[in-house]
């Protein structure tokens, strides 16, 4: 099974005149230039795909930029972790500016950055125990979707995450400030109405 992984991962890193260092435990790191990899996501996306497949587990996929090869991999590792936790095959992408890209090259692409210098948002997010990257993600996934209100619903099956969860971070960023209610919607005649809330801008 690993030399299989590997003849994969070398022949893709022909394609990118990258090189493949074996980390040890399933763990490998390719290097290559910006460009090449830009140029090469979906070959990277069927290769991650191939792999799950034939291996019959999750892949997880972290790429990071920078503007030195040590940032380079500092943003890589933290992408991989991000990847790790979102249990799925899809590539997450570090760049050097502080965005973070998920589901790289996919319909459901979502960038956002996990860092502000806004210190009264920072407050309010501390005072709802709300990270700024789950804040920017949430911020991000609404101007993609170009809503003009969302459900708990809505949050959960979009970030995958419970409503249970979903419902958590609206009372938080509802009790801060940052978020407002702004009406119902009803599901069906019989069904209950689901509250909507839209992002204080």
């Amino acid at each position: 099974m690993e030399l299989k992984t590997k003849q994969t991962l070398l022949t893709f890193c022909e394609k990118l005149d990258g090189s493949l260092i074996e980390n040890g435990n399933g763990r490998y790191q390719i290097f290559s230039s910006r460009k090449a990899i830009e140029r090469e996501i979906g070959s990277l996306r069927s290769t991650v795909q191939q792999l799950a497949l034939e291996m019959d587990v999750s892949v997880a996929v972290g790429i990071g930029f920078g503007e030195t090869a040590a940032s380079a991999e500092i943003n890589a590792r933290k992408a991989i972790r991000h990847s790790k936790k979102k249990e799925s095959s899809g590539i997450v992408v570090i760049q050097e500016d502080g965005v973070m890209i998920e589901s790289v090259g996919q319909e459901e692409q979502l960038a956002y950055t996990f860092r502000s210098n806004d210190k009264e948002l920072l407050d309010k997010l501390n005072q709802a125990n709300i990270s700024v990257k789950t804040y920017k993600k949430i911020e991000a996934l609404i101007d993609r979707m170009g809503w003009d209100g969302f459900t708990s619903s809505d949050l959960a099956s979009h970030l995958s995450m419970t409503v249970r969860n979903a419902q958590r971070i609206i009372s938080g960023l509802s009790e801060s400030g940052l978020v407002e209610y702004k009406g119902e919607e009803l599901q069906s005649p019989r069904g209950r109405s689901r509250k909507l809330y839209m992002l204080k801008k």
